[in-house]
């Protein structure tokens, strides 16, 4: 699934790995490269390269509040919010198409295995 949300935004809209995981932290609540960063477990240079070209293309907006004007916040534009939730939408088309063979128990025991490993992952990442 993950190969095929990024095979998306690669074709469909010229986004690189990197440029596709930035908009869906900034969605998810990322605001700085630093946040972006923290997130990816890369430098703040190596974001702000991929911030960049988001920017260039109409993606991503940077703006700064007028009392500290250090901080410069990210925001998707309406443009890498539509690009975005296509790309999510295509997904869901493409998975619904994958899973409707399965039968409402298959797709239950899919659903708890994925609910289990999801706890799992995130159990790990905040120890």
């Amino acid at each position: 699934m993950r190969d095929n949300v990024r095979g998306y935004a690669a074709a469909d809209y010229g986004l690189t790995v990197e440029q596709f995981y930035v908009l869906r932290h900034i969605r998810r609540g990322a605001r700085t490269v630093s946040d972006l960063a923290a997130a990816r477990k890369i430098s703040n240079s190596a974001i702000s390269q991929s911030v960049e070209v988001l920017v260039e293309k109409g993606l991503l907006s940077r703006s700064s509040q007028k009392e500290d004007r250090r901080f410069v916040y990210l925001a998707l534009t309406d443009e890498g919010n539509a690009v975005l939730t296509a790309i999510f939408e295509k997904n869901h088309a493409w998975m619904e198409q994958k899973f409707a063979s399965l039968s409402q128990s298959d797709l239950q025991v899919v659903i708890q295995a994925m609910d289990l490993l999801d706890d799992k992952l995130n159990n790990e990442k905040n120890e």
